[in-house]
């Protein structure tokens, strides 16, 4: 399910996390986002949603 496109998130930026590195892209996954390769969905970094997405 967080290989589908409705979970890759383009807008890094705003919840403030790090440039997803070629060939890879953020996601979320039971509350955290976690930075995947998109070939494979090998997990590369996981932060908790809480800390970096602020209103």
């Amino acid at each position: 399910m967080y290989l589908t496109p409705e979970y890759n998130i383009k807008q890094w930026q705003q919840r403030n996390l790090p440039a997803p590195d070629a060939g890879s892209h953020w996601t979320y996954m039971g509350g955290n986002y976690v930075l995947i390769t998109d070939t494979e969905g090998k997990i590369l970094k996981v932060y908790d949603g809480e800390i970096f997405y602020h209103r």
